[in-house]
């Protein structure tokens, strides 16, 4: 018998369960939605996919009691400029930016804890992931696991379209999904 620890080993074979249904998901072509909530059930808290603009590409499908924050997100399909000013200030991107992957945002006063994690596409932040801690808290295997959870989204942003380096199309295609002024970094100028 393996040292590793029966409850390690619960988590691992639920996640290996998670990425197999990711992979079939990726396969058919069920686009961000499925990805969303087959997260959510193997994190049993809410997803969200964002684009660097804030706007919800994808929010899980749950039945955890709905955040102000969440109903807004939901219902407006973006989150809102008080929300992510807030964020900025208490410094929640400055711990993302400096790990580089992911972040775990503490509660704030319009916000549950959650954690955050890049998505990027050839190299270029894309989209955010973030788990929502509405059901339970975030347990530290989890933003590990982020990682590769991202990878599968940015292999389903990339389905149908091309970003590619060197390509002005593309990269202009790319450059829209951001306002005037706006820059896929945030809290940059």
């Amino acid at each position: 018998m393996s040292g590793i620890p029966a409850a390690v080993q619960r988590v691992q074979k639920d996640f290996h369960n998670a990425t197999n249904r990711i992979m079939e998901a990726l396969y058919y072509g069920n686009g961000l939605q499925a990805i969303a909530d087959i997260a959510a059930e193997h994190f049993k808290n809410s997803v969200l996919i964002l684009d660097t603009n804030w706007k919800l590409l994808a929010s899980s499908k749950t039945n955890y009691p709905k955040s102000d924050f969440l109903r807004e997100a939901e219902t407006t399909g973006y989150i809102s400029n008080e929300i992510v000013r807030g964020m900025l200030e208490t410094g929640n991107f400055d711990v993302l930016r400096r790990n580089g992957q992911y972040g775990v945002f503490p509660p704030g006063e319009s916000w549950t804890a959650s954690c955050w994690c890049y998505v990027r596409v050839n190299g270029m932040i894309s989209a955010y992931l973030v788990i929502y801690a509405d059901n339970k808290e975030i347990e530290v295997y989890q933003p590990e696991s982020l990682g590769m959870l991202s990878r599968y989204i940015s292999m389903e942003l990339q389905r149908g379209r091309s970003v590619t380096p060197g390509s002005n199309e593309a990269y202009e295609e790319y450059m829209d999904i951001f306002s005037p002024g706006e820059t896929p970094f945030p809290g940059r100028k």
